[in-house]
């Protein structure tokens, strides 16, 4: 009889003291909270569990609680750990002195001063009884932790949650289902059929792994967000998962110079609705205007998808110290990103739903018409667009319909020789034109409507001319 891979899974860690748990190098907050979810079961169920996390832990996630229980990386075997918060002070020199009996560290701090209690102690992480890999489509996709400890991974079980199809089904166990949303939806399924885990399912993990799925889903939002989302997330809200401060922290609070970031973000938005693609830039000028460091922005090429109505692509252009960094994302899974790299000329990462580059060197306004017109090219090929459409600017509030890719926007309006039969856009008269001069020659039950014309009257017909010149 066939043991299915989520009983695979539970005999495992019932049989498993030592566990690491690791994810993607660059993992996303739904891997974020994944992670801190099953470190904080296993270790309540008694279990000696090792999470590491080479990334920061993302600002709007911190409210989990659980980043003081990852570590960077593992050291090597035998290897005895002296870590040093550099929380209250940072380090400006180390030096250490070997003597018969001892070693002494000499650490100089660059303001303020350390304390005894700044200091914490930890034997190097050694053998696994077996190892919980979340988010990755592969073992290379976990890093240089995978690089510096390849004979760990080649000799302890490993369990591959995930929920990517292109996934390579590297593990002992392969918890991967596509028909799930996000890994925290595997996880919380995990811990319900697991005996002990399910009694620890408390308030404060259903807040966890509801923020993981909130942040992986764009709160419901995102297309491939599955029927299994809303059942987990009911689920988890009737264990008492806190949503109102998840969605607060991760999509409503903002500190002042992100919000000033995407004042300049929003500034400087352009869209091609020929193309469907999107794009806005963020100079060195403008991290000055705002007050404001390239580190302060996190995924907000996500957020800006969401929020381009029209556009299948969305770029952003970010320089940085010694370099220009594009992140480019879509949530249309038709697009294909190997090609897109391909027409990119094959730099850069692939990453969930886009691709990012790191141009060295650069700034955003030396790359910026060379990539989006590679993109545009890309474009042209899916759409069948024809080649002598060039990149369009709309002015904001402009909409198009998708399904006229093939027509170009420059050149003179079209304009109709008769007045409409109805006019589509009213404006009530204003407080100042009823109550003053005019107000004597409106008519009773008379409508009024904005109209935005040529100041040259180029392509205003007829009878809009002769209402002007007041004949």
């Amino acid at each position: 009889m066939d043991i299915n891979p989520r009983e695979q899974a539970i005999a495992f860690l019932r049989r498993s003291q030592k566990i690491l748990i690791v994810t993607r190098e660059k993992w996303t907050g739904d891997e974020v909270a994944g992670t801190m979810a099953l470190q904080k079961v296993l270790h309540k169920a008694g279990k000696e569990v090792i999470a590491v996390a080479s990334q920061e832990v993302p600002k709007n996630l911190k409210f989990l609680g659980g980043e003081k229980f990852l570590k960077k990386d593992l050291g090597e075997e035998g290897d005895f750990v002296i870590s040093l918060s550099t929380e209250k002070a940072k380090v400006e020199r180390v030096k250490y002195t070997i003597k018969d009996k001892s070693v002494d560290i000499l650490v100089s701090p660059k303001n303020g001063f350390f304390s005894p209690s700044d200091v914490s102690f930890q034997q190097s992480a050694g053998k696994f009884d077996l190892i919980v890999v979340l988010g990755a489509e592969n073992l290379d996709e976990v890093g240089t932790l995978f690089e510096s400890h390849t004979q760990l991974f080649a000799t302890t079980p490993i369990v591959n949650v995930a929920v990517s199809a292109g996934n390579d089904f590297f593990g002992k166990v392969n918890l991967v289902d596509p028909a799930k949303s996000s890994v925290c939806e595997i996880i919380f399924e995990l811990i319900q059929s697991t005996e002990p885990l399910r009694n620890h399912l408390d308030k404060e993990l259903a807040t966890v792994l509801l923020a993981g799925i909130i942040s992986k889903t764009g709160s419901f939002q995102e297309p491939e967000t599955t029927a299994s989302a809303f059942e987990v997330a009911a689920k988890l809200q009737e264990l008492g998962a806190r949503q109102a401060d998840i969605i607060d922290h991760i999509f409503k609070m903002k500190q002042l110079p992100t919000l000033k970031i995407w004042g300049r973000i929003l500034g400087n938005l352009e869209m091609d609705g020929v193309h469907r693609i999107a794009w806005s830039g963020l100079a060195k000028a403008d991290f000055e205007l705002a007050e404001a460091d390239p580190e302060q922005v996190e995924n907000m090429t996500e957020e800006l998808l969401r929020h381009t109505q029209g556009a299948e692509l969305v770029a952003l252009f970010i320089e940085q110290k010694k370099c220009s960094a594009v992140q480019i994302r879509s949530g249309n899974p038709n697009i294909d990103f190997t090609q897109l790299r391909k027409t990119l000329g094959g730099g850069g990462e692939l990453v969930p739903h886009g691709i990012d580059l790191t141009i060295p060197k650069k700034t955003v306004a030396e790359i910026q018409f060379e990539i989006l017109r590679l993109i545009v090219e890309f474009q042209k090929e899916r759409l069948h667009i024809s080649e002598e459409i060039e990149l369009q600017k709309m002015e904001l509030g402009e909409t198009v319909n998708p399904s006229q890719t093939e027509l170009p926007i420059t050149g003179s309006p079209s304009v109709s020789p008769t007045p409409p039969a109805n006019i589509p856009f009213e404006a009530p008269f204003q407080q100042h034109e009823i109550n003053g001069s005019m107000s004597e020659s409106i008519p009773p039950g008379t409508r009024a409507a904005e109209v935005t014309i040529d100041p040259n009257q180029k392509g205003i017909p007829d009878w809009l001319k002769k209402g002007l010149n007041g004949n």
